[in-house]
């Protein structure tokens, strides 16, 4: 009701202003302020409906210049969950944001390709996974990057059993970054200086 006021005392205003230069400036030019002033409302109306974008974008610049203090959001897919292009030792990986894994977990297929032979390793570490029970690898990736977020020895486990085409973004990945949240937009990360 409060913002039905405004808009008539908006209204009001502009009204009276036409109004009021009619007899002096004539109809054509009255029209033309008129004009002027719709879209000058319609331009702030839409810069104040874009001030979220604004602020992602200058974040996402502000990444580009000191990638230690990315900010990095996306929305969660039809599922709900949250993938992320990553990249593990330079190499591109898709990979799930879990807060309920406590490790970062790969497949055995990213793990070759961020340059570990998984049919060389020891499988001695025991998981517990939404797949069942596995046995696990421990590696320590040399660099871990979200979207320009990079933190460095990471310690990792790779799967020695099934666990579909993403690997798992875990906690101990999740706990070194300045913060982490899950709001209306979408999963929020921000990475913290000097990691």
């Amino acid at each position: 009701m409060a913002s039905l006021f405004y808009l008539l005392v908006l209204l009001m205003l502009v009204g009276g202003g036409l109004f009021s230069t009619v007899g002096r400036e004539g109809w054509r030019r009255s029209l033309g302020f008129l004009v002027a002033w719709l879209g000058i409302f319609v331009l702030i109306f839409v810069l104040y409906s874009l001030r979220y974008d604004f602020k992602e974008l200058a974040e996402g610049v502000i990444a580009e210049w000191d990638p230690t203090q990315a900010v990095r959001r996306g929305g969660g897919g039809p599922d709900g969950h949250f993938s992320v292009r990553t990249r593990v030792n330079g190499e591109e990986v898709k990979m799930l944001v879990d807060t309920g894994a406590s490790k970062v977990i790969l497949t055995r297929d990213h793990a070759r390709r961020a340059g570990y032979d998984p049919d060389e390793m020891i499988y001695t570490v025991r998981l517990s996974t939404a797949n069942g029970e596995s046995f696990a690898a421990r590696v320590v990736l040399d660099e871990v990057d979200v979207g320009g977020i990079r933190l460095r020895d990471v310690t990792a486990y790779v799967n020695g059993g099934e666990m579909g085409d993403h690997s798992l973004l875990g906690m101990n990945f999740l706990e070194r970054l300045e913060s982490f949240t899950v709001n209306e937009r979408g999963l929020e990360l921000r990475g913290m200086a000097g990691r």
